[in-house]
């Protein structure tokens, strides 16, 4: 590599590592304190999912509306509109990106933090996942689209903003143990109802029954869900149908990219190893 090729590649890197410590005066994850439980996702990682599941569990337990379609927020919503329901756990979901100083070691000692779930994915899987969803809205090719973004505008997600997720909430996790843990949608989709119940233990909600679970994830099935994807009264495509594995889509130099960004950028890969594209151990 000549001198001109690496001074080009170090000023890439400064120049990305800028924007991925871009979040440092988002301070609106403080709002979150006052939940009894929050789901922090990142994009395609389940985060609707299991947003339905746990609304469904509400409704059974509880008495309130179930879940009418993809975007219903009466039970369980965000940092902004929280359910206005009253005697319910107050549950959000959000895919923020905290700042440094939302969890620095002073909040730390003087804050009570409520009990978050880091909902995870191969972040493979979740770029193609998003660039499925979107490609229509985002008009390039899958390779240009693995490349990303680094001004945060031409994408609803790229692989910029969840290498940011991950090492935000990363962080978090290190920092608060105890009151943070991860779930990897992968094991969500294989061992679903204990993950759901370990969740809502964790969350140190009121018991329920087993079956209460059972039943709250088959009334969540991909099938059912992708019925409620047009209740919102606008498109609202978050189902993906096509089982092609995702590896499949990344050509060798969309391999090679991603594996050197990780390898370069990313702190937390939650045992991902995207250095290894074997098939067999992709999610």
């Amino acid at each position: 590599m000549t001198l001109n090729m690496k001074l080009t590649r170090w000023l890439q890197r400064i120049g990305r590592d800028v924007v991925l410590e871009r979040d440092l005066l988002k301070l609106s994850l403080l709002r979150y304190r006052r939940f009894d439980g929050y789901f922090a996702s990142m994009h395609q990682a389940g985060n609707h999912w299991l947003r339905h599941i746990f609304g469904m569990i509400l409704a059974g337990e509880y008495g309130v509306p179930e879940p009418s379609h993809i975007n219903d927020l009466r039970v369980i919503g965000g940092i902004l509109n929280t359910t206005q329901i009253e005697g319910i756990p107050v549950l959000a979901f959000s895919h923020r990106i905290p700042s440094r100083l939302v969890h620095n070691a002073l909040f730390r000692r003087t804050l009570q933090y409520p009990r978050v779930v880091l909902i995870v994915r191969d972040l493979r899987a979740a770029l193609v996942s998003n660039y499925e969803r979107f490609k229509e809205q985002y008009g390039v090719s899958f390779s240009e689209y693995v490349r990303g973004d680094l001004n945060g505008r031409n994408y609803n997600c790229d692989i910029w903003d969840c290498i940011r997720f991950l090492n935000a909430w990363g962080r978090v996790l290190a920092n608060l143990p105890k009151c943070t843990t991860v779930v990897r949608y992968e094991t969500l989709k294989e061992r679903t109802v204990d993950e759901v119940h370990r969740l809502w233990k964790f969350l140190d909600l009121p018991p329920i029954e087993r079956s209460a679970v059972e039943a709250a994830v088959a009334g969540s099935s991909k099938e059912r869900m992708a019925a409620k994807e047009q209740g919102s009264g606008k498109p609202t495509r978050v189902i993906r149908m096509n089982e092609r594995h995702p590896h499949e889509w990344f050509s060798p130099a969309d391999q090679q990219f991603l594996s050197d960004v990780c390898r370069d950028h990313l702190r937390y890969d939650f045992g991902y190893h995207y250095h290894d594209w074997n098939i067999s151990r992709a999610a």
